[in-house]
């Protein structure tokens, strides 16, 4: 039996991702819990995904999953632009658990001039 491509554990984490938009997501924020971060957690999550890889982006949308809570981090974090060289045997090291990679703010958008 050959083993599922990349393809396929892509869209599967992008349904995980969709999940918990659509399910737990919606719950916390019924209670008041909200993404203390510019983009929202799963938009950062499919991000990753598609730019990395699905077990880099895993690593990366589990360590920004545990960063959003009370008492974490908050504000712009982008994903990163490039991947983090770390060896196979530790793939926690893709992700930034402190948000220290935080350095670099979100660009404000420019209004362009009506005509």
């Amino acid at each position: 039996m050959k083993p599922p491509n990349n393809r396929l554990r892509r869209r599967a984490a992008y349904a995980l991702l969709w999940v918990y938009k659509h399910g737990p997501s919606q719950v916390m924020w019924a209670f008041g819990a909200r993404c203390q971060h510019t983009p929202t957690c799963s938009e950062y999550g499919a991000e990753c995904i598609s730019r990395f890889g699905w077990w880099p982006g895993f690593w990366m949308t589990l360590a920004r999953f545990l960063r959003c809570r009370p008492g974490g981090t908050m504000g712009c974090d982008p994903p990163p632009e490039t991947k983090p060289q770390v060896p196979l045997w530790q793939p926690w090291r893709y992700g930034d658990w402190t948000g220290r990679g935080m350095k670099h703010a979100c660009k404000p958008v420019e209004k362009r001039p009506e005509a």
